[in-house]
């Protein structure tokens, strides 16, 4: 298969996170591709697979993919891996809901005072 353009892969992944009906018209080699074409795009973009996130607590951006739902799927996050409370990801919402992200990164720096 030859690489697909950005404008060809948004489409398919729309169609694959529920935003029209066409999943169904899809072969699953196809769905495969396109989903390892989407992880290596947002691993270039600075995403990390979640495999690799500090499980100390530390807060970090997180995000799913393939999207699910029409919500923005980034959350801030937390997981404690010595903690049997929170040995999971978490996002802060009540009470710390669980979350199952697959790719994170630092948070960024604060804005400067100059900002």
């Amino acid at each position: 298969m030859s690489d697909l353009t950005d404008q060809e892969l948004i489409a398919a992944l729309r169609a694959m996170s529920g935003e029209d009906e066409m999943i169904h018209t899809l072969p699953w080699p196809l769905i495969k591709r396109l989903l390892s074409l989407a992880a290596d795009r947002l691993e270039a973009q600075g995403w990390k697979p979640i495999e690799s996130a500090p499980k100390d607590g530390t807060r970090v951006l997180v995000t799913r993919w393939p999207r699910t739902g029409h919500t923005d799927p980034t959350k801030i996050a937390w997981c404690y891996a010595d903690s049997p409370a929170f040995k999971e990801w978490r996002i802060r919402l009540n009470k710390g809901l669980r979350y199952d992200p697959t790719h994170w990164r630092p948070l960024p720096a604060p804005p400067s005072e100059e900002a």
